[in-house]
């Protein structure tokens, strides 16, 4: 079994925020893509020394007058990481309840079995057809049970084949979002000072930001957002949780849930790594909450980044407050075509 503290505050990931290609023909051809997409500043939001995040855990202990009704939906086609991620959401509130979607009953039992020592909410395994990766289960899986809770945690037991990206990545993402009992109640008290937050996904992988704009996904992420009623624009600053990991408010996801999209929406698994359509709606969560009518953060946990400069970690209330308040970039604004003055 794998220690998950290694996902914890006192755990310094940052040497491990770059990553390589197994062959290095398609090695260099990505150096040479990423140093072009840097130059031409094409990448999706904000440029990296302006894009601030808030870090977790906090720097002082937050206050929670009371403690939400917790799910973790995960999709959890990798099952031997079940074990790992059964300790990690032990730093969930006691009322947690556990979601897992996979796709064969050989893999439900493994992970039941890797959940046999939870002693806190109820653990559900369903399965689901191999499509979509994560976000098909996302959106279909366990669509009747959101209503129930006020925060739904989405992980899922991400790897990186075709790189030495995976494991990296997925110790950032699970870092900042349930890393530890700290991380978890920052979290928590993030979404109690603003009621208005729908939702909270961490800073982007160093390595990955080049690749965070609309890439290849522009087309089918259109057509999505005209059956959301938005008409979106190629050329504007663009934001997602990249890996797709988050917290939410099931509210907050309502435009994309509406949708009614099935498994059969997504293609058939054949080892892509872009231009799908779990690539395409990726990109509208956040855009997809401002349209619900919240507001979304990007949390980092400092030791998975090596730069650090534009993690800031509050040190009192007034300082979460004051994060809280300061300008966001408006995906409104940015994403979406605005209608000419006449």
């Amino acid at each position: 079994m794998r220690d998950a503290t290694r996902y914890g505050p006192g755990h310094d990931a940052s040497a491990r925020h770059d990553f390589t290609l197994a062959n290095p023909v398609i090695e260099r051809a990505y150096r040479s893509l990423r140093r072009r997409l840097y130059k031409s500043g094409v990448a999706g939001g904000l440029p990296a020394d302006r894009d601030f995040s808030l870090g977790v855990p906090f720097g002082f202990e937050p206050a929670l007058s009371a403690t939400p009704r917790v799910a973790a939906m995960i999709h959890m086609f990798h099952p031997e990481l079940a074990a790992e991620f059964a300790l990690l959401l032990h730093h969930l509130p006691d009322n947690a309840a556990v979601l897992i979607s996979t796709d064969t009953q050989a893999k439900r039992r493994d992970i039941l079995a890797a959940f046999g020592t939870w002693d806190k909410g109820a653990v559900e395994v369903r399965i689901v057809p191999n499509r979509g990766r994560d976000m098909a289960p996302k959106l279909t899986s366990f669509t009747d049970r959101y209503a129930e809770f006020d925060l739904v945690l989405f992980l899922h037991s991400k790897k990186t084949e075709f790189s030495t990206a995976g494991e990296g990545w997925r110790e950032l993402l699970l870092g900042g979002l349930c890393g530890s009992d700290t991380v978890v109640r920052s979290i928590l008290a993030l979404f109690e000072a603003d009621p208005a937050l729908g939702l909270v996904f961490p800073q982007h992988h160093e390595p990955i930001r080049p690749f965070t704009g609309w890439e290849y996904n522009f087309a089918a992420a259109r057509a999505l957002g005209r059956r959301m009623g938005v008409e979106l624009r190629r050329d504007g600053m663009i934001e997602f949780p990249s890996g797709s990991m988050f917290w939410a408010r099931p509210a907050a996801l309502a435009p994309i849930l509406v949708l009614g999209l099935t498994a059969d929406d997504f293609p058939e698994e054949a080892a892509q790594t872009d231009a799908t359509t779990a690539h395409a709606i990726e990109r509208l969560f956040a855009l997809a909450a401002e349209l619900a009518g919240f507001g979304w953060l990007k949390v980092a946990a400092p030791a998975c980044y090596a730069n650090r400069e534009t993690i800031v970690i509050p040190r009192s209330a007034a300082d979460l407050e004051a994060f809280i308040q300061r300008p966001r970039l408006r995906l409104r604004d940015t994403m979406v075509q605005q209608p000419r003055l006449r």
